[in-house]
């Protein structure tokens, strides 16, 4: 298995990942390797822009994965599942369901809806016909 961003890594910044996963820092990298820790840092920093990645640990990690063969997973196609919406049965008897099996609480929900959306639908509608007149030059202006 080959990865291009990981053949591009050079023996050292592969060192400096291996002990980075072993949860070594800079200081200690640097003294087991004979490195200061700024070096053993801008090494680090190349890896991860390599990688495409934000932290050393993440690069790190994927740099392990690679080196074991395990193979990296696709993010999924799609999201997590959705809890199941509950849907809210029409009022008015329909063939699926002829009978009036609204509980009290769907009766007062659809209470609220009718009652609030229904003038504010008529209230809208009777503005935009008002709009149109004026628009068209209704005969009921001056």
């Amino acid at each position: 298995m080959h990865d291009e961003r990981f053949d591009s890594l050079s023996e050292r910044q592969r060192l400096y990942l291996r002990l980075v996963f072993t949860h070594h820092n800079s200081s200690e990298i640097g003294r087991q390797t004979g490195s200061s820790p700024d070096a053993v840092d801008k090494q680090l920093k190349i890896a991860m822009r390599r990688l495409g990645v934000s932290s050393r640990f993440e690069a790190a990690r994927q740099f392990a994965a690679y080196e074991s063969g395990v193979q990296p997973s696709d993010p999924p196609a799609t999201g997590p599942s959705l809890p199941p919406v509950r849907s809210l049965p029409l009022p008015v008897p329909t063939k699926a369901n002829p009978a009036n099996t609204l509980s009290w609480r769907q009766v007062l929900i659809w209470g609220l809806v009718i009652g609030l959306l229904g003038p504010a639908l008529i209230t809208l509608a009777a503005a935009a016909l008002e709009a149109a007149d004026h628009v068209l030059g209704g005969a009921g202006h001056p």
